[in-house]
C-alpha cells in the first residue's frame, strides 16, 4: 500500500514538474519571440525580420508604425478602421492605426506611440460617443513606449496558451513570416470581406439586428445606476472583450478622466504643430436610437458641447465635424431583401463610399458639417426630430431595441 502511495506521489510530482516546465517554456517563447510585439524585452534581429507586418486582431499595429515613412495617421475605432482609406487623403502619406473597441484612453496611447516613432503632420480622428463612456474600458493593446516607468506586461495565462499565438511562434522560429493579418490591409485598413460575405448570406436586415443586439449586450451605453448587481451578473455578455489592467468590470474609468484624455490629444497636436481633423463618426440612425433607448440622448447632445468647449480652450483654430446624422444618408432604408445598401454595412459601420464623402467634406472648403457653439443646438434638435420620425416609422425595430435594453440593462 505504501509503495503504491509512493508511486502515485512520484507520478504526480513528475507530472506537475513537466507541466511547470512546459508552461515555463511556452512563456519563455512568448517573451523571446514576442509574435505581436507586446513585451519588447528581447530584440533578436533574425526573429524581428521574420515577423513582417503583424497585426493581431486589430490590437497591434506597432510594427506598421515603427516601419513607415508616413506622416499622417487615421485614428478611431473599427468605424474609421474600415471606412476611411489612407489613399483618399491628399497632401499626406497616411496609415490607418484605428483600434476596434478603442476608448479615448487607447486613442491617446496610440497617438503617443505614433508620435514617438513618426514625424506626424496630420491626424484624422474619428470620434465615437462610446469612447467616453465609463463602460468602455481600455483594450489590451501593445502601444507602450519603451521608456515608460510604469510599463505593464498584460497577458493572461490563457492568452499565453493561445493556439493561434503558438502557431505564430512556430512559424517565426521555422523561418516563415507571420502571416499579415487576414483582417487588415498593409496600410492598416480593416478589410470588409467579412461584412460582404455576411451580406451575401443574409442581407443587411439581419446584420443590423445582430449587430445592435450585440452592442446592447456589451452594455456600452448602459447607466450602471439603472440595474442591480444581481441583474448585471445574470445578463452580462458571455464573451467579454479583453481589457487592459484591472479586469474588475465594476471599476471603470470616469467620463471626466476620459475627457482629460481628449484634452491631452488636443494638447499634443497643438504643441507639435500637428494638423488635427476631429470628426464625429457617421452612424445609421438606428444606432442613435440605441443611445436614446439607453436614456443617453441628452447626454450625447451635451457631449458635443463639451467637445467644442475642450477644443475652444486648447486651440480655437480646430474645426469639429459632426457626421453622426446626415439627412438622406443616416436614415437610409434597410432593405428586407438582399439588395445592397449604398452607405452602411450595419448600424455602426459605414461603407468606404461614406468614408470618402467624409474625407471630401473635411478636405474641401465646405462648412456644411462643421459644428460650433452657435449651431450645435439646432443640429441636435434636427437630429432629435429625425429620430422621432424614425421611431414613428419603424415601430417593430424600436420595440426590439426596447426589449433588448430591458433584458440586458434592467431598464
Amino acid at each position: 500500500m505504501n509503495q503504491e502511495k509512493k508511486s502515485l506521489s512520484l507520478f504526480a510530482l513528475i507530472f506537475l514538474s513537466c507541466l511547470l516546465l512546459l508552461s515555463a517554456l511556452v512563456i519563455a517563447l512568448h517573451v523571446i519571440v514576442d509574435p505581436d510585439n507586446r513585451y519588447n524585452l528581447v530584440n533578436i534581429p533574425s526573429i524581428e525580420k521574420r515577423k513582417g507586418a503583424l497585426v493581431e486582431s486589430g490590437k497591434n499595429k506597432t510594427h506598421l508604425i515603427q516601419n513607415t515613412d508616413a506622416n499622417c495617421i487615421i485614428l478611431g475605432t473599427s468605424r474609421s478602421e474600415a471606412g476611411i482609406l489612407p489613399e483618399s487623403i491628399s497632401d499626406y502619406n497616411c496609415i490607418n492605426v484605428s483600434l476596434m473597441h478603442g476608448s479615448i484612453h487607447d486613442m491617446q496611447d496610440i497617438l503617443n506611440f505614433a508620435d514617438h516613432y513618426m514625424d506626424i503632420k496630420s491626424v484624422f480622428f474619428g470620434i465615437d460617443y462610446a469612447m467616453f463612456l465609463p463602460n468602455e474600458d481600455k483594450v489590451l493593446h501593445s502601444y507602450t513606449l519603451p521608456n515608460q516607468e510604469d510599463k505593464e506586461i498584460n497577458a493572461s495565462f490563457t492568452d499565453m496558451l493561445s493556439v493561434t499565438k503558438l502557431i505564430d511562434i512556430i512559424r517565426v522560429l521555422a523561418g516563415e513570416p507571420v502571416k499579415s493579418s487576414d483582417i487588415h490591409e498593409d496600410n492598416g485598413v480593416r478589410k470588409t470581406n467579412r461584412w460582404q460575405e455576411s451580406f451575401e448570406r443574409n442581407g443587411h436586415a439581419p446584420m443590423f439586428l445582430h449587430n445592435e443586439r450585440r452592442f446592447i449586450m456589451r452594455e456600452i451605453y448602459n447607466k450602471p445606476t439603472n440595474r442591480t448587481q444581481e441583474t448585471r451578473k445574470r445578463t452580462q455578455y458571455k464573451r467579454p472583450h479583453k481589457k487592459l489592467g484591472n479586469n474588475n468590470k465594476t471599476q471603470h474609468i470616469s467620463y471626466q478622466n476620459k475627457m482629460q484624455s481628449f484634452n491631452a490629444i488636443l494638447k499634443l497636436c497643438h504643441s507639435k504643430g500637428i494638423k488635427l481633423y476631429p470628426f464625429i463618426s457617421p452612424v445609421h440612425i438606428r444606432q442613435i436610437h440605441l443611445i436614446d433607448t439607453s436614456d443617453r440622448l441628452n447626454d450625447f447632445f451635451q457631449w458635443k458641447h463639451e467637445l467644442l468647449e475642450q477644443i475652444a480652450k486648447r486651440d480655437s483654430s480646430i474645426d469639429l465635424w459632426d457626421f453622426s446624422y446626415i439627412q438622406g444618408i443616416s436614415d437610409e432604408a434597410v432593405p428586407k431583401d438582399r439588395s445592397p445598401m449604398q452607405w452602411y454595412w450595419e448600424s455602426q459601420h459605414y461603407k468606404q463610399a461614406l468614408g470618402q464623402l467624409v474625407l471630401d467634406e473635411m478636405q474641401s472648403q465646405s462648412t456644411t458639417f462643421i459644428i460650433n457653439a452657435k449651431n450645435v443646438d439646432a443640429i441636435n434638435e434636427n437630429q432629435r426630430i429625425a429620430l422621432q420620425e424614425f421611431k414613428h416609422s419603424n415601430k417593430r425595430v424600436v420595440k426590439k431595441h426596447v426589449n433588448w435594453n430591458k433584458r440586458y440593462h434592467a431598464l
